[in-house]
């Protein structure tokens, strides 16, 4: 039997600057949720497609820095509503440079910079509105942008757009993220997503007995810098474009992969810290909650965020255990009583990275009574939303040394 149409192999992740090399499998699925067409007297006559958008999990392998961080994590705060793809207001241009404060992309994301209302003024190219079109990003800083006609411009910074400001400067200005995800296999297939956003952030294993990553989601969208496919080249396609082109070649950097032990401390808003050293591997998982941006004519365009929070689960070796559930049962407290909270600070020695959860509550102690096992079994911190005179604070931070 021939093997022309089967193959076999591993591939390579490259999403907003990073090269991800994987542990295991990387599963790519459609996503078409099809619906059937009813008759009363035949029943389904027909199915049809109802969606068109593709999820694709995978988990790391590769370095663990702050880059890493900041792509596979980019969900530290948020607004209610927000979007997975970010669309970003643009508040001012000045000698080719946009502001767009707090804008979270990095060098060579998409974007696409339009109106946000009939009446919105856009920044000027040649003397006219700066086309609706995808161009390509060069972060200057955490606020401002410069803009370029290709992703190879925009990562060597040569040939920006000359922006000028319209007269009267900017009004209502907006600007669309759209960042491609890309995986390159053994041999030598590239699949191009298009329009790709992390839809669920990886676990994070902290211990010395595994890798650091979990496995992650990412889903790609329909483009939104096009309105039909055909307005597209030719082999492209609104979701993806599959074309073949010699692998590159990647090798995991096992001497910056992290397996180290880490430490808990857990301070109180009120009260002394704890230390918590432990026994089994320390996981924290991020709860991201979701609604479905839809059109009608498209399906699926993005999600948008309405919650998230963050858990982390940990076996102690070194508190005693009714100690602990003195603390999480409150016993002699009301019904109704808020929890204790504050904050989860999550460290490992050397270049581990740093995490600290703000707002955790602990919420779990089991015990067991046995002469089998510890008597602290796997406790458990879950963050709440903590506010200030500023607004919401961030839920959690990772970095690569403790938050300033």
């Amino acid at each position: 039997m021939k093997l022309l149409r089967r193959a076999r192999g591993s591939g390579t992740i490259y999403y907003r600057g990073l090269a991800i090399d994987v542990k295991d499998v990387i599963t790519v699925e459609p996503n078409l949720d099809p619906f059937d067409v009813e008759s009363d007297a035949y029943g389904a006559i027909d199915r049809r497609k109802n969606n068109s958008f593709l999820t694709v999990q995978f988990t790391p392998i590769g370095v663990v820095n702050l880059d890493a961080l900041n792509v596979l994590l980019p969900f530290r705060s948020f607004m209610p509503g927000q979007y997975n793809t970010p669309v970003l207001g643009v508040s001012a241009v000045s000698d080719g440079v946009l502001t767009s404060v707090g804008h979270g992309l990095r060098d060579g994301d998409g974007l696409i910079v339009g109106k946000g209302s009939d009446s919105a003024r856009v920044p000027q190219l040649s003397g006219a509105d700066l086309p609706e079109q995808l161009y390509y990003a060069h972060a200057v800083d955490a606020n401002t942008l410069k803009l370029y006609a290709t992703r190879a411009d925009a990562l060597a910074h040569t040939n920006p757009l000359a922006l000028t400001a319209p007269a009267n400067g900017l009004y209502r200005c907006r600007a669309q993220a759209q960042c491609e995800f890309v995986l390159r296999t053994q041999d030598n297939l590239k699949l191009t997503v298009h329009n790709a956003a992390v839809s669920q952030m990886p676990e994070l294993n902290l211990t010395a007995g595994d890798t650091f990553w979990g496995q992650a989601t990412v889903e790609g969208y329909r483009r939104a810098d096009v309105d039909s496919a055909a307005a597209l080249p030719d082999g492209q396609g609104l979701l993806y474009t599959l074309t073949e082109e010699p692998y590159p070649g990647s090798q995991p950097d096992a001497t910056k992969i992290p397996t180290v032990p880490y430490t808990v401390t857990f301070t109180p808003a009120a009260g002394q810290s704890q230390v918590f050293e432990l026994r089994d591997p320390l996981k924290v998982s991020f709860d991201l909650a979701a609604n479905d941006v839809n059109a009608d004519q498209v399906g699926l365009l993005c999600r948008s965020i309405s919650n998230l929070s963050a858990t982390a689960t940990l076996v102690p070796v070194n508190r005693d255990a009714f100690d602990l559930l003195d603390a999480v049962t409150a016993q002699n407290q009301e019904r109704g009583t808020s929890l204790p909270y504050g904050q989860l600070d999550i460290a490992g020695p050397n270049n581990a990275p740093y995490l600290r959860l703000y707002g955790a509550q602990l919420t779990a102690v089991p015990l067991n009574i046995t002469s089998g096992d510890d008597r602290v079994g796997e406790i458990k911190f879950q963050t709440r939303r903590t506010l200030s005179p500023a607004g919401a604070n961030p839920v959690f931070y990772a970095g690569m040394s403790a938050p300033v």
